[in-house]
């Protein structure tokens, strides 16, 4: 097993629920702009571009540790084909079972259990992730004190 395999997998992972996280909030954002909620879809397109930023972020991180770990062309080829693979087999899912609309609160919800998982990796990641994901954290917590305005609005 390579060196940083498990690190891989979970960045892997964690891009992908950045990028539901984005599209969610994407989608709120469109229904927020459809009520003339102007500071709502603001808040919400500001909190999406944080999140479709850190997707890339953990992208380039896990890309940097397969080169690392000398994966190469081979890799990264398997790689793009499990990729392609998963991206028909796993799509979106809801954080939330049963919600159609996410909430403001929904959203702090969604936040906290971001930071939370970002958390307990930082435990095993190297030096380099473990900053990512302390920044990461950082966003979500700035995030959550932007959506408390829209918290029983």
């Amino acid at each position: 097993m390579r060196e940083h395999q498990q690190i891989i997998e979970a960045l892997e992972q964690l891009k992908r629920d950045e990028i539901h996280a984005a599209e969610y909030y994407l989608s709120a954002a469109r229904e927020a702009g459809e009520r003339n909620e102007s500071e709502q879809e603001e808040t919400y397109m500001a909190i999406r571009k944080v999140h479709g930023e850190l997707a890339l972020m953990f992208d380039h991180r896990r890309e940097a540790l397969e080169r690392e770990d000398g994966e190469g062309i081979l890799g990264d080829t398997l790689h793009a084909f499990i990729d392609a693979i998963r991206s028909l087999v796993n799509m979106p899912v809801l954080f939330f079972e049963g919600e159609t609309e996410m909430s403001a609160k929904n959203f702090v919800e969604l936040e906290n259990g971001l930071a939370n998982r970002y958390r307990q990796l930082i435990e095993r990641a190297d030096s380099e992730t473990a900053d990512l994901l302390r920044r990461a954290i950082e966003g979500n917590e700035k995030s959550v004190e932007h959506l408390q305005v829209f918290v029983g609005a």
